[in-house]
């Protein structure tokens, strides 16, 4: 395995990462805590997506680990996290990259495991369903999303 970390935006200057991770010429990208582009000063996913690019062409990308902190939340109060309008945002972006003219199918059938999924005020299995649902209504790419849970074998 092979191992190749990024940075990632977190609030007041902090600093997250991610991890390309490679074996047998299969990749997946784990994305830690990480702030949506259009908020950052510095676009630190971009270096992510444009680096994955070449990857997605190849179908080489088996599965991108991103995280869906928040159901939607104004953007003053994601604190260094993605919602579910920023994450497909996100998706959106990177599927431009890979395919401008068609970027509707460049993600077709990519695996998106949903992380990080937290809200105090919801039971986790709540919020985690209607996250589901949102991800899936706004779903215009046919990426597959899947929701782990601790200790699930998930093979990709």
């Amino acid at each position: 395995m092979f191992v190749e970390p990024f940075l990632l935006s977190h609030p007041k200057e902090y600093l997250s990462t991610a991890f390309l991770v490679e074996s047998n010429d299969s990749y997946l990208v784990y994305f830690g805590d990480t702030a949506p582009d259009c908020l950052e000063a510095k676009k630190r996913m971009d270096v992510i997506w444009k680096r994955l690019v070449p990857l997605a062409l190849e179908k080489k990308l088996k599965g991108i680990f991103l995280e869906c902190s928040y159901l939607d939340k104004p953007d003053t109060e994601l604190f260094g996290h993605l919602d579910a309008k920023h994450m497909m945002q996100e998706l959106h972006y990177f599927a431009s990259l890979v395919d401008e003219v068609h970027p509707e199918t460049a993600l077709q059938g990519v695996k998106i495991l949903v992380t990080h999924i937290k809200d105090p005020l919801l039971k986790e299995g709540l919020f985690k369903q209607a996250i589901a649902e949102e991800l899936q209504r706004c779903n215009d790419l046919g990426v597959i999303f899947i929701f782990p849970s601790q200790g699930e074998r998930i093979v990709l």
